[in-house]
């Protein structure tokens, strides 16, 4: 059996300590059946309202013109002061001639500067639109943007970018769904133009860990109080899907195995949590094997009424009932 899901980062926190939108407040503590489906039908009524604009974010005529092939994120985090310092790369290929190239970014995000592969540039803001100038871009020619940018990112929708505390420590996380990833970063803010790859780079300060998408590649002790951790998603991703969760977690790994080899799955739990949510995590890996054998094509992890499934990044919050597990893997 071909398995396409190659590594698998299971985020698990504390139902109080992640209660950073409207959603997981409802969903919280809730063990009736019927008060849990009361709230599972709010929940999809503020969905709804944003799946409802989904006509008004649409790509722009220039952002039609180019296909994104690659970010790199790259950024630190003062979770004091809520600020976000960092730039962006963004790769693509033009479908068509281009003088300039779009990206979306909040407009209360400040951009510092541009380049065009190593040539500082100039660059317009029409609010949540930077418009980066360049030479002239063939046809079918790969290029390459950054921005340099800062701000304190607004926590829209169901927390595109939030910041909590938990052991008095930060915690930073991310539900950019469906247009939020532009307030915390520049992009071409649309699910309809998956990059193919993204590199994420965050620093913080080091008692803290970063789970992010994909594959964990390094951390690397900066000597002044924090580390920079770098993630690497190997596998194309919508701009809404790259996420972050940030938090004194405690980290404990277990292996699936299956018939082309094994395949890791972390579990990031925040401080305090291990042991009263390890019993159903320990279930993880024979749901996993249960459902690789009914779904032979692939794995398909989908969370919808409990939580968040980020492209091998899932961050839930109230994880009680070995069903909700099971909804994950499956998206029922």
């Amino acid at each position: 059996m071909k398995l396409f899901v190659r590594n698998l980062i299971w985020l698990v926190v504390a139902t109080a300590a992640l209660c950073v939108t409207a959603a997981a407040t409802e969903l919280s503590g809730q063990d009736d059946p019927l008060d849990y489906e009361r709230a599972l039908k709010q929940h999809h009524l503020k969905l709804s309202r944003y799946v409802g604009a989904l006509s008004s974010h649409v790509p722009s005529a220039n952002q039609n013109q180019y296909d994104v092939t690659f970010y790199h994120l790259s950024f630190s985090i003062d979770a004091d002061q809520k600020l976000l310092t960092g730039k962006v790369e963004v790769h693509g290929q033009a479908l068509e001639p281009l003088t300039s190239v779009e990206l979306d970014l909040a407009a209360n995000m400040v951009v510092d500067s541009v380049f065009t592969g190593s040539v500082r540039g100039s660059f317009e803001r029409r609010g949540a639109i930077v418009t980066i100038l360049t030479a002239a871009i063939a046809q079918s020619e790969e290029f390459d943007v950054t921005v340099f940018y800062s701000g304190s990112p607004i926590a829209d929708g169901f927390g595109s970018f939030s910041f909590a505390t938990h052991n008095g420590l930060p915690l930073v996380s991310t539900l950019s769904e469906p247009f939020f990833a532009r307030n915390w970063w520049p992009c071409k803010d649309h699910p309809s133009d998956k990059a193919d790859s993204v590199d994420l780079r965050v620093t913080i300060d080091n008692r803290l860990k970063v789970a992010s998408n994909g594959t964990l590649k390094n951390i690397i002790n900066n000597g002044d109080g924090t580390n920079t951790t770098h993630w690497h998603e190997s596998y194309p991703i919508a701009t809404y899907l790259v996420s972050l969760a940030i938090a004194d977690y405690e980290h404990y790994a277990d292996t699936f195995y299956h018939d082309n080899g094994a395949m890791p799955v972390d579990f990031y739990i925040l401080s305090g949590n291990v042991e009263r949510l390890r019993a159903n995590n320990d279930l993880v890996v024979r749901m996993l094997e249960y459902f690789t054998d009914v779904y032979t094509a692939s794995i398909l992890l989908f969370a919808r009424s409990t939580g968040m499934h980020n492209s091998c990044l899932v961050a839930a919050w109230n994880i009680r009932r070995v069903r909700q597990w099971a909804r994950f893997m499956i998206g029922s």
